[in-house]
């Protein structure tokens, strides 16, 4: 299949990838920009050129990039295409953009509803911009006039709309006329050489908790800190690792940045390592019996799908998380680590620890969740988008 499509590829295409989002630090939008990087320039033919929208100080997420074959990485602060003010601004983004456009890149990928917007307008960007967009009302009822007229406004010059799921397609697709026939999946991506370490099943004496990604109030990321302490109550001994540097305020909750710091620093049988690379961060994942994936109920309707999910499946590490129909399509309706209203947390990880069976069926089930989701299984996808962006 994979040989099949290169062959639709024409000539050599180079693509440039922009997010407004910092690549020093570890989160979504950081470590979506090096998964697609890293797997078109797997691509026979394809090479790419990844815009940082801030000045490069870690090698956490640039530094796979910059030892792959066919990406460049451009930090416009070292190379003096911008001012000492970060992040870029848009405009200057754009005119950098338009003129890799000129000389060397045929399609752009933008990640965001308002850069793309911005890059949008410029008339060299035309046809050759292709926005990923998540940062969109997932809601009908949050729909405005002013998103409507956004969206026409970036479909007007994307040949394509890039969406992470088809279920944000569907929804996007039915909302907003303007998309029409041009919304295509690309699905989040993990690396080919992760490896898992599938541990002995978890004891009530003996159980590794961890936890990866970025720090929100609306991830239960305090919460996940208090697990140690509830499970000791039960008898349990448990350890939980938090691994990531990045603590997003809360306008709803002013003091959560430093309640949270102050968990992350003094919960009992908590151990926080800070940020650290990809790599890094699943050897970590790798070393315990669980990954938390848990999240507030006002999330369950999220049309999104989190890559730290696949890496925790990847590194042979079975997550715990919200019951949703997205995720009962991905792991199966019997996936025994489902939280939900009936089944608290707690609740799971005691019955986890105390039947090994519980262990292994949820290794059966997240052993066969990355195959379609590593550089390798979405190459197809990859080829098709190019060639559909061709026309």
């Amino acid at each position: 299949m994979v040989s099949r499509l290169r062959r639709l590829l024409r000539r050599d295409i180079t693509i440039a990838i922009f997010t407004p989002a910092n690549l020093n630090a570890i989160d979504g939008s950081s470590v979506w920009a090096q998964s697609v990087a890293l797997a078109l320039s797997s691509l026979r033919g394809t090479k790419v050129k990844v815009l940082s929208s801030h000045r490069l100080v870690s090698d956490r997420i640039v530094g796979p990039l910059r030892n792959a074959k066919d990406v460049e990485v451009i930090d416009p602060f070292v190379s003096e295409l911008a001012d000492e003010i970060e992040p870029l601004a848009l405009g200057r983004a754009s005119e950098l953009l338009e003129s890799m456009t000129r000389w060397s890149a045929d399609f752009v990928i933008v990640r965001g509803a308002a850069a793309a917007e911005h890059l949008a307008t410029v008339p060299a960007l035309k046809g050759r911009l292709l926005p990923y967009l998540t940062d969109v009302p997932q809601r009908a009822s949050e729909i405005t006039d002013a998103d409507r007229d956004r969206m026409e406004v970036i479909m007007r010059a994307a040949p394509l709309l890039l969406c992470q799921t088809n279920e944000l397609k569907k929804f996007l697709t039915e909302q907003f006329q303007s998309i029409g026939s041009k919304a295509f999946v690309l699905p989040p991506m993990i690396p080919d050489d992760v490896v898992g370490s599938v541990l002995e099943p978890p004891t009530p004496d003996y159980f590794r908790l961890c936890y990866s990604g970025k720090f929100a109030s609306a991830w239960n990321t305090l919460e996940m800190c208090d697990l140690p302490s509830l499970l000791e109550e039960w008898g349990m001994r448990a350890s939980l690792t938090m691994v990531g540097d990045k603590i997003n305020k809360d306008p709803k909750r002013p003091e959560f940045v430093a309640e949270m710091r102050n968990k992350l620093e003094t919960s009992p049988g908590v151990n926080w390592v800070g940020g650290v690379s990809r790599a890094e961060s699943i050897k970590y994942m790798s070393q315990a019996h669980v990954g938390l994936s848990w999240r507030d109920e006002s999330l369950d309707d999220s049309l999104e799908l989190s890559t730290k999910l696949l890496e925790y499946c990847g590194a042979g590490t079975p997550p715990v998380l919200n019951r949703t129909q997205m995720h009962e399509e991905i792991f199966g309706s019997e996936y025994p680590l489902f939280v939900d209203r009936d089944t608290p947390i707690v609740d799971i990880l005691r019955d986890l620890a105390s039947d090994e069976e519980i262990y292994k069926r949820a290794l059966e089930v997240t052993s066969t969740v990355t195959a379609n989701y590593t550089f390798e299984g979405t190459a197809p996808v990859l080829l098709r988008l190019i060639d559909t962006a061709r026309g």
